[in-house]
């Protein structure tokens, strides 16, 4: 798979301006950054469910959005799967139902593998960051105490 997306959109006190591409299939792309910097609205440019004011997305050689060629594919066209944050999309569904739906073209099993393939991946990536976040937390503690323990020393208290 691969995926080139340079888009801009101007958004009521903020402009989007994104650029990024994607080569490989077997490369991870995650959208990192504070609330409210442009990840959602990225994918749902992707996805089609926002058009950018500008620019090219291009998924597997096909291009879903160009502004200067006037193709603007509709969401039905792209097949892209878009998973909104909240959980009225498919709130009776399990995890890996949820992530299913965005595998097409795929046998059952085929489909189960890809899906526990990914949520694998997903979380191995949370539990490792949520281990370095454990460990930074103790470092940072440890360091206070030495330096509390050091502040105990000077002032001989």
């Amino acid at each position: 798979m691969s995926l080139s997306v340079d888009i801009r959109r101007h958004l009521a006190g903020f402009d989007l301006d994104v650029s990024f591409e994607v080569a490989d299939a077997r490369e991870t792309l995650a959208l990192l950054g504070p609330s409210g910097c442009g990840k959602s609205m990225t994918l749902k440019c992707v996805a089609g469910i926002v058009t950018p004011d500008e620019g090219r997305i291009v998924l597997n050689d096909r291009v879903l959005f160009d502004s200067a060629a006037g193709v603007n594919l509709r969401p039905q066209e792209r097949r892209v799967g878009y998973l909104f944050q909240s959980y009225a999309l498919f709130p009776n569904m399990t995890v890996e139902q949820n992530v299913g739906v965005g595998v097409l073209g795929a046998s059952k099993e085929e489909r189960a593998a890809r899906v526990a393939e990914q949520v694998r991946e997903t979380g191995q990536s949370l539990v490792e960051a949520a281990v370095e976040s454990m460990v930074l937390s103790v470092a940072r503690a440890v360091l206070f105490l030495v330096v509390f323990l050091a502040l105990l020393v000077v002032l001989k208290i």
